[in-house]
C-alpha cells in the first residue's frame, strides 16, 4: 500500500517475510529516504488505535 501525501511525501506499508510490517518513507520527486521501520502485529495495532485516536481529534 502506498500513501502519497503533501508536498510530495509517500508512505510505503507492506507486510515482510519476518512476519512484520515495513513502513518506508520517501519523497517522491527527489527519492530521497527519509526514514523506515519494522512493526510487530502487536506494535500495527497500538498504532493504528494512536492513529485513529489523533483523526478523531482533528477538523475536517
Amino acid at each position: 500500500m502506498t500513501i502519497k501525501c503533501e508536498y510530495g511525501d509517500v508512505i510505503s506499508v507492506e507486510e515482510t517475510h519476518s512476519n512484520h510490517i515495513k513502513i518506508e518513507m520517501y519523497e517522491e520527486d527527489s527519492g530521497a529516504y527519509v526514514e523506515h521501520t519494522y512493526l510487530t502485529k502487536d506494535q500495527a495495532r497500538e498504532l493504528i488505535i494512536k492513529l485513529q485516536t489523533m483523526a478523531e481529534k482533528m477538523e475536517d
